[in-house]
């Protein structure tokens, strides 16, 4: 059973009043720490919005955990996302099902600020969500209800960005993460052919230190033959800074998602044609030795 099937599952077991949901230790939405590395050593310092000390690093009462972690140095290291109720857990889970790159197993699941990967697929998220709130499992319900909250609160810049460029085609570089979905497929150029690779992950947005500007590496799978083996093989993908917002088709690797409906049609024919015309040129010997006949 697949993550989905089981998630509708549960959510018709909950509709029936049967299965009620348990998390006895959570009781509040979220709560924002800040944890900073001492110059000293040891344990790091906790300390709430309040300004509170707290001497432990756990939160079990929380569903949610958002951590500004600090290091030694008082430089910011980022925020991230703890995700800490079963239940939220549960409907990322399958969300995220088929992107096992992501580590979305973990307990607390986590996500770094500005949370791009949660953003690609809040759709999906907001589907089980609301799916959720018909039921008659009051925990679920306020769980979701935390959950749809923390997204729209959190979301609020990004879909102005996505509003202002995705949707018009366009991307800036430092929001180039924003279009990017592992497991999405990537449309690109080798050798002057156009190919579809898979996405595995990009980067954080890196620093040349030898050449100057910034990048994002991209990794990647695609069918490729070495000449004994046709198989998966990982390619790697740099993208540099770009200034001002770019047409997203004109990255050298770039979602599928940006083509129209007819390129992509007619962009999926060719390389089918492609394939086919490879596979007529090639004969198999004993599984290991290839004859090639002119074509």
């Amino acid at each position: 059973m697949s993550d989905e099937d089981y998630s509708k599952l549960k959510d018709k077991v909950a509709a029936s009043g049967q299965g009620k949901t348990e998390e006895p230790n959570i009781k509040h939405s979220e709560i924002s720490i800040r944890q900073q590395e001492p110059k000293s050593g040891g344990p790091a310092i906790i300390t709430e919005k309040s300004g509170t000390v707290r001497p432990d690093r756990q939160f079990p009462e929380y569903a949610m955990v958002i951590r500004d972690k600090i290091n030694a140095k008082y430089e910011h290291q980022g925020t991230f996302l703890e995700i800490q109720s079963s239940i939220m857990q549960e409907a990322i889970r399958s969300a995220f099902s088929e992107h096992s790159q992501l580590d979305v197993r973990a307990d607390p699941i986590i996500f770094q600020k500005p949370y791009y990967p949660l953003f690609q697929r809040r759709d999906k998220i907001k589907k089980i969500a609301e799916a959720a709130l018909t039921s008659n499992d009051e925990m679920r319900k306020t769980h979701f209800k935390w959950l749809l909250k923390f997204m729209d609160d959190s979301f609020q810049e990004l879909e102005i960005i996505h509003k202002s460029q995705v949707v018009k085609g366009l991307i800036e570089f430092k929001h180039v993460q924003m279009i990017f979905a592992s497991g999405g497929i990537l449309v690109g150029e080798e050798n002057g052919l156009q190919e579809c690779v898979i996405l595995h992950d990009i980067s954080d947005i890196l620093e040349d230190k030898q050449k100057g500007g910034n990048y994002v590496k991209l990794r990647a799978f695609r069918w490729q033959y070495n000449g004994t083996m046709f198989g998966p093989s990982l390619k790697k993908i740099r993208l540099d800074e770009f200034s001002a917002a770019r047409q997203i088709t004109e990255l050298d690797y770039y979602p599928i998602e940006a083509l129209s409906k007819e390129k992509r049609e007619k962009l999926f024919e060719t390389l089918i044609e492609r394939g086919k015309k490879w596979c007529e040129t090639v004969e198999v010997i004993d599984g290991k030795h290839y004859k090639y006949n002119g074509k």
